[in-house]
């Protein structure tokens, strides 16, 4: 068990090393502003909004807001058990650098925000791949944002993004074996 102990220490000077080279972006004023908007982008609420746009004006728009209702209903249970689980600091708590956002939780690990963007892009390249051509750079920059901010390592935001493709590509195999 030495061995997992000495992997997790360079996991967390590694996560902390990327961490600090990228939440130093924010010193300059306007990648910080650019920042909190691609992260306040992410919260809950735009999707919603999106996706009744998406029924409202386009003959796939039901079918993809029930497949993004679907997906959300089962991540955010499995999200927060994992938050929860881990209990993991969020970074701005264990070091002395600009906070700039407002948990609505104490956790980090994993991004929530990411994993949402990653979760509505994916699941729109199976209705509208050319929007989703389009605001992949936008999720990503959804989870990069995170980093800036102070609100994850560089790890939670990566695999809030591999869980937001992993829960849209599960919930289409299993309902196109249906």
């Amino acid at each position: 068990m030495v061995w997992l102990t000495a992997l997790q220490e360079t996991a967390l000077r590694v996560d902390l090393s990327w961490f600090t080279r990228i939440h130093r972006l924010n010193q300059h004023r306007w990648i910080a502003a650019v920042a909190q908007c691609f992260s306040r982008s992410g919260d809950g609420y735009w999707y919603f909004i999106v996706g009744l746009v998406f029924v409202l004006h386009s003959a796939d728009g039901q079918a993809f807001f029930t497949a993004c209702a679907a997906i959300f209903l089962f991540e955010r249970p499995l999200y927060w058990w994992l938050k929860n689980k881990f209990k993991r600091a969020r970074p701005t708590t264990l070091m002395a650098s600009k906070k700039l956002f407002v948990a609505q939780d104490e956790f980090s690990f994993p991004s929530g925000h990411t994993c949402a963007a990653f979760i509505f892009v994916t699941c729109l390249s199976y209705y509208y791949p050319v929007f989703a051509l389009y605001l992949l750079p936008w999720a990503c920059a959804v989870g990069v944002s995170r980093v800036v901010v102070g609100a994850h390592y560089v790890s939670d935001v990566c695999v809030g993004a591999l869980l937001g493709i992993a829960f849209v590509e599960t919930f289409f195999l299993i309902y196109f074996a249906l």
